[in-house]
C-alpha cells in the first residue's frame, strides 16, 4: 500500500478522479444517444491503468501500448452489453443465451466498418453505437492522459487539458443547463493545480530545508477552494462583449474549417439526439422525429414586411427514418450583394419582399428571411450545395440550406432582406410539368431503403385520380390535414420509421410530422421536396407596427420543387391555415420579378435603393429576460458587481503580498511575523528598542485573554531566533493551536477598531465640515 500511496497524496487522486469523472457525467446528461452511461466505468478503468503504470513506473514505450490495448478491450467489452439479439444486423435469428461474445464483437466490428465505408464516401450515418464506441474510447484515452500527465510527469496542467477540452466540446452543443458539470469540472481542476503548486513547493523547501508550518497544505487549499469558488462565480455572471469587425475578419479564417468539421461530423452522426434550444438556437444540422414539445413565449424578433408567411431558417433534404438532415456541406462567405445568392432566385413569378428584423435574443446567428433570401445586408456565410448549372450571366446559383450572420447578433440589432417569394397561381403550377433538373432529381426525390412498403402505397392510393404533381401535392396536403394535431405525442419507438409511425400508428402529431409525412409522400410518387424549419409569421403588434416571432411560433413546413417556378410552400399541418393560392395567372408587368426585369431593363431591379435607409421599427416592450440578466442590465447592479470585483481583486492582491512575504521564513518566524502584522491592525506596533518579551507584554495588555498564546508564540521566536532551537513536531503543533486562537482575538479586535476610526474619521469630518459652512456663513 505504501507503494501505491502517491507522494502528491490521495487527496489528489480523489481530485482528479471527480474532475474526469464529470467529463462524463456531462457527456451522460447531454444524452446523444443511448448506452453513454457506460462512460463512468471507462473512466474508472482508465484511473485504475493509468495510476498502476504510472506509479510503479512502467518505461513510457511499454506502458502507452498496454494502455491502448487495455482501453480497446474494456470499451468493447462494454459497449457489446449493450447488444440484444435484435440490435443485430445480420440476418440471422438468435436467441439471447446464443449471443456470445464472438457475435458481439463481429457485430461491432462489421457496424465499424460499414461507418468507414460512409465516412470515406458521402453517405448520411446514423448508427448511434459506432459513436458510443468511438466516445469510450476517447475517453480511455484522456482519462489515461491525465493520469500519467499528472502522476508520472507531474504536469497539473498537461492533467487538466484534455479533460477540459472534452468538456467544452461537449456543453458547446449542450443545453444550457449542463453548464452545472462545468462549473463542478473547473472547481476540481483549480483546486488540483492549487494542490500540485503547493506539494512542488513543498520538495523544494524539503530540498532546500526550509522550514515551513505543518498545516501550509490545508491554508492552501482552504484559500484555493476560495479562490476557485471566486472565479467561476466571476466568470458565471461577468457577460460577454462583442467582438469589433476587425476581430471577426481575422477569425473568419478560421471559422470556415471549423464550420466543414462540424457539417462533416453531423453527416457521420446523424442519429444523435441533438436538442432543440429554445429561441434562434432551436434549428440545427438535424431535425428528429421524437416526443413532446412545449415552447415558451419569450420573444426572438420583430419583423417589419409588407407581406409573406414564414420566416425559413434552414432547409432540411435527406430523410434518415429518424427525421431529417442538412446534407449541404459546402461553406461559403458571401458579402451583401453577392450575384450568387440572387441567382438562385430566377423563377417566374416571384415578387421582391423587402423585411427589417430586430433580433431580440442575444447569441442570435441563423439568418431568418422570406423565402427565397437574394440580399442580406450583413456579412454572412452560407451552407449550401452547388447548382451544377449557370446562369444566363455565368453565374453558378448556390442551393442555400441555412445562412449564418458572421458576427453574432445581440439583442436589439437589426438586418435587413430582400427576398423572391412565389405568387404563382394554381393554373401556372398545374402545367408546370416534370422536366425536373437531374441535381434535383438526384437529392430531393431520396428515400431509405427501410422505408415500410405500406407508406409507398398510401401514396400511390392518395394520388391515383390526378395526373399532374400540384394536384398530387395538394391531394396529400388534405389526407394530412384530417389527422389529429397533439404536441403532447410520446414520439416513435426505437428502431421504428417515424413517418410510418405518424401515418399508421399513432395518427397523430405537431408540424415536424405533417411536414415530413408530406414530404416522404410526395417523394414516393416522384414529386421533389424537402423540409423547411423556421418561425410562422407570427401575430402583428400594432404599437410596434412589425409582427412578433415567439419561441412558439416556431414551425416546419413541406416544400416542393415546380420547373421554371422553384420552390413552392405548402401546410398540411392540421392546426395552421391552408395557403391560399390566386387560381389565375396575374396580369402582365404585374410586379414580379419577370415584370419587373421588362421595367428595368439595364439595371439591377433585385437592390432597391431604399432597402439600405428603410426606417427601423421601434423599440418593443421589455424583454422576458432571466432575473440575474434583469438585475444586471440595472445601473445600481452593475456598479454594484464593479465595487464587489474590484474588492474581490484587492482582497486577492493582499492575500498574495502577504503569503509573498512570508517565504523564507521558518516556523516559528512565521508565526511571529504573522502576529506582528494583524496586530499592526491595532495600532500595537513594535518599537526598534522593544525586545520581542517587551512587545509581547504591550499587545497582551491589547488582548489580556490571549496572554498565553502570545507567550508561547515570542518564546518559540525566541529561542529559535537566539538560541537555535527549532520547535519539534508537537510543539509546531501547539504553535499552531495558539496561533487560531490568537488570530480569531486579534481579527475581532481589529474589526472593531477599524469601524471605530471610521466613526471617529467621519464625525471629524462632519465637525470640520461645519466649522467651514460657519466661517462662510
Amino acid at each position: 500500500m505504501s507503494r501505491l500511496k502517491p507522494p502528491e497524496g490521495w487527496a489528489s487522486l480523489l481530485l482528479l478522479a471527480l474532475m474526469l469523472m464529470t467529463v462524463a457525467w456531462s457527456i451522460e446528461a447531454a444524452d446523444w444517444a443511448e448506452g453513454l452511461g457506460l462512460l463512468q466505468g471507462i473512466v474508472l478503468g482508465g484511473i485504475v491503468v493509468g495510476f498502476l503504470l504510472a506509479r510503479f513506473e512502467v518505461p513510457d514505450l511499454i506502458a502507452h501500448p498496454i494502455s491502448l490495448i487495455a482501453g480497446l478491450f474494456w470499451s468493447v467489452f462494454l459497449v457489446g452489453r449493450l447488444l440484444d439479439p435484435a440490435s443485430i444486423t445480420h440476418r440471422i435469428v438468435l436467441r439471447e443465451a446464443d449471443l456470445t461474445w464472438r457475435i458481439r464483437v463481429t457485430e461491432l466490428a462489421y457496424r465499424f466498418r460499414a461507418w468507414l465505408e460512409i465516412a470515406r464516401g458521402q453517405g448520411v450515418a446514423q448508427d448511434n453505437l459506432v459513436f458510443v464506441l468511438q466516445m469510450a474510447v476517447l475517453i480511455w484515452l484522456v482519462t489515461y492522459t491525465s493520469i500519467w500527465l499528472f502522476f508520472r510527469m507531474r504536469h497539473a496542467w498537461g492533467a487538466v487539458l484534455p479533460s477540459g477540452f472534452a468538456m467544452l466540446l461537449n456543453l458547446y452543443y449542450a443545453p444550457p443547463e449542463l453548464y452545472v458539470w462545468m462549473a463542478l469540472y473547473l472547481l476540481c481542476a483549480l483546486l488540483l493545480i492549487v494542490r500540485s503548486n503547493v506539494f512542488l513547493q513543498e520538495e523544494e523547501w524539503r530540498h532546500k530545508r526550509v522550514g515551513y508550518a505543518p498545516d501550509i497544505e490545508f491554508d492552501f487549499l482552504r484559500d484555493g477552494t476560495l479562490f476557485a469558488i471566486l472565479v467561476v462565480l466571476l466568470a458565471w455572471l461577468v457577460p460577454t462583449t462583442s467582438a469589433g469587425p476587425r476581430l471577426y475578419r481575422i477569425v473568419d479564417r478560421f471559422n470556415e474549417p471549423v464550420y466543414r468539421m462540424q457539417r462533416q461530423f453531423n453527416r457521420l452522426f446523424s442519429a444523435l439526439h441533438y436538442k432543440p434550444l429554445p429561441g434562434p438556437a432551436y434549428f440545427g444540422d438535424t431535425m428528429m422525429l421524437s416526443g413532446p414539445v412545449n415552447l415558451g413565449d419569450t420573444p426572438v424578433f420583430d419583423a417589419v414586411t409588407p407581406k409573406g408567411r414564414y420566416w425559413r431558417g434552414v432547409v432540411y433534404d435527406q430523410y434518415t427514418g429518424r427525421g431529417w438532415v442538412n446534407t449541404g456541406t459546402d461553406i461559403t462567405s458571401l458579402e451583401p450583394g453577392d450575384p450568387r445568392l440572387a441567382a438562385a432566385t430566377e423563377f417566374k413569378l416571384r415578387e421582391t419582399v423587402t423585411q427589417t428584423i430586430r433580433v431580440l435574443q442575444p447569441g442570435f446567428v441563423l439568418i431568418h428571411a422570406l423565402p427565397q433570401p437574394m440580399y442580406i445586408d450583413l456579412p454572412t456565410r452560407v451552407q449550401y450545395t452547388p447548382i451544377p448549372e449557370r446562369t444566363a450571366t455565368g453565374v453558378i446559383p448556390l442551393d442555400v440550406s441555412a445562412i449564418y450572420s458572421r458576427r453574432t447578433l445581440q439583442a436589439g440589432d437589426t438586418y435587413t432582406v430582400v427576398s423572391s417569394i412565389s405568387v404563382a397561381d394554381e393554373e401556372s403550377l398545374r402545367h408546370a410539368g416534370t422536366d425536373y433538373p437531374a441535381w434535383i432529381k438526384q437529392k430531393y426525390l431520396q428515400l431509405p431503403d427501410s422505408l415500410p412498403a405500406r407508406v409507398r402505397e398510401l401514396a400511390q392510393q392518395i394520388t391515383a385520380p390526378y395526373d399532374n404533381p400540384y394536384d398530387k401535392a395538394v391531394a396529400i396536403e388534405s389526407y394530412l390535414r384530417q389527422i389529429r394535431y397533439d404536441e403532447n405525442i410520446p414520439g416513435p419507438p426505437p428502431g421504428v420509421d417515424g413517418v410510418d409511425w405518424f401515418l399508421f400508428e399513432e395518427r397523430a402529431g405537431y408540424c415536424d410530422y405533417y411536414a415530413s409525412a408530406f414530404a416522404v409522400l410526395a417523394r414516393s410518387v416522384g414529386i421533389p421536396a424537402r423540409i423547411a424549419a423556421g418561425y410562422s409569421l407570427g401575430a402583428y403588434d400594432p404599437e410596434i407596427k412589425a409582427y412578433r416571432q415567439r419561441e412558439y411560433d416556431a414551425h416546419s413546413w413541406p416544400e416542393v420543387f415546380f420547373p421554371g417556378y422553384g420552390w413552392i410552400e405548402f401546410e398540411p399541418t392540421a392546426a395552421d391555415p391552408r395557403i391560399v393560392r390566386p387560381t389565375k395567372p396575374p396580369a402582365t408587368g404585374a410586379n414580379t420579378t419577370e415584370g419587373n426585369r421588362q421595367k428595368n431593363e439595364g439595371q439591377n431591379p433585385h437592390f432597391p435603393e431604399e432597402v439600405i435607409n428603410q426606417p427601423l421599427p421601434p423599440e418593443g416592450p421589455p424583454l422576458s429576460l432571466p432575473l440575474m440578466v434583469r438585475l444586471y442590465r440595472t445601473p445600481w447592479m452593475r456598479m454594484a458587481l464593479g465595487v464587489l470585483g474590484v474588492g474581490l481583486l484587492a482582497a486577492l492582491m493582499l492575500w498574495v503580498a502577504w503569503q509573498r512575504s512570508l517565504r523564507g521564513l521558518t516556523v516559528a518566524e512565521s508565526f511571529y511575523a504573522r502576529m506582528l502584522r494583524i496586530a499592526e491592525w491595532l495600532g500595537v506596533k513594535q518599537r526598534p528598542s522593544q525586545t520581542p518579551h517587551e512587545y509581547a507584554n504591550d499587545l497582551a495588555r491589547v488582548v489580556p485573554h490571549s496572554r498565553p498564546a502570545i507567550w508561547r508564540i515570542t518564546e518559540a521566536f525566541v529561542r529559535e531566533r537566539f538560541a537555535g532551537v527549532a520547535p519539534g513536531p508537537e510543539e509546531r503543533a501547539a504553535l499552531m493551536e495558539a496561533w487560531r486562537e490568537l488570530r480569531k482575538t486579534l481579527l475581532e479586535k481589529a474589526s472593531v477598531h477599524t469601524v471605530r476610526s471610521l466613526q471617529k474619521f467621519v464625525s471629524e469630518g462632519g465637525v470640520r465640515r461645519m466649522r467651514i459652512f460657519r466661517r462662510r456663513s
